[in-house]
C-alpha cells in the first residue's frame, strides 16, 4: 500500500511538473501570434493646414526671395534679383540702360512706371532719387539683405496712391552679431566682363541685447561689356513704320543700321515726314540711315 501511494504521488507530481513546464512553452507562442497583427504607425498625415499664407487670402500675389537664393546668385545690386520675378518689367539697370536716368537702377512693376510703386526697407520708405518719386536701388545694401518681399499688385488702399503697381520691401538682417566677409568673382563665357564684389559686415549687440549696431562695407568692380562686343547685339533694329498726314510711308522700318532719329548726317522733321541730308551734303532726301547706338550701350 505504501508503494502504491508513492507511485500515485510520483505520478501526480509528474503531471503537475509537466503542466508547470508546458505553461512557459505556451506563453512563448503568444508573441508569434501577436506579430501577425498590423503594426501601429504613429505618423500623422496632415490633409489640411491652418498655417496662414498671404497668397491664399490676398487678392494680390506676394513673391518672396530668401537668403538662400541671395547667397546663390551673388548679385551686384538689388535690381538684378527683382528682374527675375514675374510681374516685374526691367527698369533702368545693368542690362536695360539706353542712357542712364537720374534715378540709377529702378524697379518697374507690371510696366506701369518706376514711380508707380513703393520701395521700402524694413517697412520704412526710402528717400526718392528725383522729383518723380523714383527710388535708386543702388542704395540698397545687398550684403545686409535677409530677404525681400514683392507685392505685385495694387496696394494703394494700404500704402497710398503711389503704390498703384505694388510694393517692394527689403528686409535686412536683425540682431546680427559677428563678422561676415564675402568675396565673389564672376566672368563671362567669352572671358570678359569680370565682376569682383567684396562685402564686410560687422555687428554686435549691446545693453544685454536691448540694442544692436551693424556696419556694412562693400566694394564692387565690373568690367563693362558693350552690345557692340557681341554679334547678336551689334546693331539696333527699327521695326517702326512712319507715315505722314497723307498716309504715305516715309520710313518703312526694318533697318539694321540703327534705329535712332538723331544720326549723322542730320535729319529734319516736316509735316510730310522726316528728311535727311544725303551723304554728299547737297540735298534733303527721305530718311535712310539712323544712328546705331548699340555699340555705346552696356550689355553687362
Amino acid at each position: 500500500m505504501v508503494k502504491l501511494a508513492l507511485r500515485r504521488n510520483l505520478l501526480a507530481s509528474t503531471i503537475i511538473a509537466g503542466a508547470l513546464i508546458s505553461v512557459p512553452a505556451f506563453a512563448q507562442t503568444t508573441p508569434a501570434a501577436a506579430s501577425d497583427a498590423p503594426a501601429t504607425d504613429d505618423t500623422i498625415v496632415v490633409t489640411g493646414s491652418l498655417i496662414a499664407n498671404p497668397n491664399l487670402t490676398s487678392s494680390s500675389p506676394v513673391a518672396a526671395v530668401g537668403q538662400e537664393e541671395l547667397q546663390l546668385r551673388q548679385v551686384q545690386v538689388a535690381e538684378q534679383v527683382l528682374r527675375e520675378i514675374p510681374g516685374v518689367v526691367p527698369g533702368t539697370g545693368q542690362q536695360v540702360n539706353n542712357g542712364q536716368s537720374s534715378a540709377g537702377s529702378t524697379v518697374n512693376l507690371r510696366g506701369l512706371g518706376s514711380n508707380r510703386n513703393i520701395v521700402l526697407i524694413d517697412g520704412m520708405r526710402i528717400a526718392p532719387a528725383n522729383a518723380n518719386g523714383t527710388v535708386d536701388l543702388n542704395n540698397i545694401p545687398v550684403a545686409l539683405l535677409d530677404r525681400l518681399d514683392v507685392l505685385t499688385g495694387g496696394a494703394s488702399t494700404t500704402y497710398g496712391a503711389d503704390a498703384v503697381s505694388g510694393v517692394v520691401n527689403f528686409i535686412t538682417k536683425r540682431d546680427f552679431a559677428g563678422i561676415n566677409l564675402q568675396v565673389s568673382e564672376e566672368i563671362t563665357e567669352k572671358g570678359d566682363g569680370n565682376k569682383l564684389r567684396a562685402d564686410l559686415v560687422v555687428g554686435a549687440n549691446f545693453d544685454d541685447g536691448r540694442g544692436n549696431a551693424v556696419l556694412g562695407i562693400g566694394y564692387q568692380e565690373v568690367d563693362a561689356v558693350y552690345q557692340g562686343d557681341r554679334q547678336f547685339s551689334a546693331y539696333g533694329l527699327s521695326l517702326r513704320e512712319v507715315r505722314n498726314a497723307a498716309g504715305v510711308v516715309t520710313d518703312p522700318g526694318g533697318r539694321t543700321s540703327g534705329s535712332s532719329g538723331t544720326p549723322v548726317p542730320t535729319t529734319f522733321a516736316f509735316a510730310s515726314g522726316n528728311l535727311q541730308v544725303n551723304p554728299a551734303g547737297t540735298a534733303l532726301v527721305p530718311f535712310y540711315n539712323g544712328f546705331n547706338f548699340n555699340p555705346y550701350s552696356a550689355l553687362i
